[in-house]
């Protein structure tokens, strides 16, 4: 049974976006699709006993997802469903995608479910993210001054003054010291892994902001 769900789930997934490959983490299935600067994951898990799916969906520059919940500017994640009914708190009943014989009923409701809401989702935050403009300060600040000088505090006043500047909403100024120690951590990760240097990446990452997604 487990491998005629992952057979199916996999076809599903398939026809959702060209480019989501199976990622390597638990529990459930995780499939990612890497668009520089986000990575995007369909995360499903199944239970044979009550014969349902639930689906969760990241957008983030991360790699890989801690499976905490939340949008943030470099990062964010939901349910599915949630996003089908468009709110973050939801009816337990509506969570899961039940089946009464076959998966394949409600795998096709997960497909197209992902192609009307997951898919504008990602797009979204690919957008928000090039249109933000306390996102589009930080990563300005460490390409000047380069990840290997710029401090978190420095970076955080830097951020605080961009959202006075623009007046942005309250959410997004007491959440400038997340996207600050985001867009360190981002920045230090690309240098570890050697794809980039302190300030070659980060350039990089500003100038993939408008790279087209791929085909869906």
């Amino acid at each position: 049974m487990a491998k005629r769900i992952s057979d199916l789930l996999a076809s599903c997934i398939a026809t959702v976006a060209d480019g989501f490959e199976r990622f390597p983490s638990r529990p459930g299935s995780w499939y990612r699709r890497s668009c520089t600067p986000l990575f995007s994951f369909i995360v499903v898990q199944h239970s044979t006993k009550y014969k349902c799916f639930e689906v969760d969906v990241v957008s983030t520059v991360f790699p890989s997802w801690d499976r905490k919940y939340g949008t943030l500017q470099l990062r964010r994640s939901t349910g599915l469903a949630n996003l089908r009914v468009g709110s973050s708190m939801i009816p337990i009943e509506e969570v899961a995608y039940r089946y009464v014989a076959d998966p394949q009923e409600a795998l096709h409701v997960i497909g197209s479910e992902l192609r009307s809401y997951a898919l504008p989702w990602f797009d979204a935050h690919r957008s928000e993210m090039d249109a933000d403009p306390i996102v589009q300060r930080g990563l300005a600040e460490i390409g000047q001054e380069g990840v290997c000088s710029i401090t978190l505090e420095e970076l955080k006043w830097s951020l605080r003054d961009e959202a006075a500047r623009v007046g942005a909403a309250l959410r997004q100024r007491k959440e400038t010291a997340i996207l600050a120690a985001d867009l360190l951590r981002w920045a230090g990760e690309q240098q570890r892994t050697s794809r980039c240097t302190c300030r070659g990446g980060i350039t990089a990452f500003l100038g993939s902001t408008s790279h087209q997604p791929p085909r869906r």
